[in-house]
């Protein structure tokens, strides 16, 4: 079943190919580059999980998943964290704001896979 993925990463390389990965899976994939226009996004669209760079211009993705969290039309939407940072405070600090998982880049196209299939089939 095609499902709509909002992918909020301001690096077009990493973008390209987290598009590519998903597409191959049938999934529609909604790219924003910056913190705003992913919040703008996922308020107008009807998105079935979130992939959040915690690195953006504007607004940190910690900020864009506490906004996420906070708004009723969003609140149940699926957010990973898919980041370069990989100290335990940074994920302690993105599960406090209720990240439903973290992935740690650099990472395999199978680990994204299996994380996409496993959290749009519990939602």
């Amino acid at each position: 079943m095609e499902r709509t993925i909002l992918l909020i990463e301001d690096d077009p390389l990493s973008a390209r190919l987290v598009d590519l990965i998903l597409k191959s899976e049938g999934h529609q994939v909604i790219i924003t580059r910056d913190g705003f226009q992913g919040l703008a996004v996922a308020q107008n669209t009807a998105i079935d999980l979130v992939l959040l760079d915690l690195m953006l211009p504007g607004i940190d993705g910690f900020e864009v998943l506490r906004q996420l969290r906070a708004d009723p039309k969003t609140a149940a939407v699926r957010v990973v964290i898919v980041s370069a940072k990989s100290q335990p405070a940074d994920k302690e600090r993105a599960a406090e704001f209720g990240v439903d998982a973290y992935l740690t880049k650099p990472y395999r196209k199978i680990e994204l896979l299996k994380l996409v299939r496993s959290l749009l089939s519990e939602s």
